[in-house]
């Protein structure tokens, strides 16, 4: 996901350097992490839940949040989304089904997440970028 998200942001111009953090880290010390780097401004993904789920049919559960910092820790922008898609399935394939559904899904939710205050916060000089929570 991480390669993902990096190479997506890359395409549109950014500098990037993928920070992993361990799973079990609190979100003080993913921030820390992202910090340490020194970059300008940061983004932080946290999947609170992710996982999909099929039978016959596809289903995505998630809970996943995006945040932008400057360069202190400031919080530029912050965008949550969570729920449960259905994504359709096959009754003579659901695994194939799921493979082709499941990847674009994931695309959708993270752009669905980046476009608003997110992108305006990574693009737009610090004392431009709109207050957390204006774009939700």
């Amino acid at each position: 996901m991480a390669s993902v998200l990096a190479a997506a942001l890359g395409r549109s111009g950014a500098e990037v350097t993928t920070v992993k953090v361990a799973p079990g880290a609190s979100r003080a010390a993913a921030v820390r992490s992202l910090l340490s780097t020194l970059a300008e401004k940061a983004v932080l993904v946290s999947l609170h839940e992710w996982k999909s789920d099929t039978y016959t049919n596809s289903e995505l559960v998630y809970d996943v949040e995006m945040e932008v910092f400057n360069r202190r820790g400031d919080v530029l922008a912050k965008k949550r989304a969570e729920g449960t898609d259905q994504l359709g399935g096959s009754f003579w394939n659901p695994p194939a089904h799921a493979r082709e559904a499941i990847p674009p899904a994931f695309q959708r939710k993270m752009e669905d997440l980046y476009f608003g205050d997110i992108a305006r916060a990574l693009n737009e000089p610090e004392s431009h970028a709109a207050a957390p929570g204006q774009d939700n």
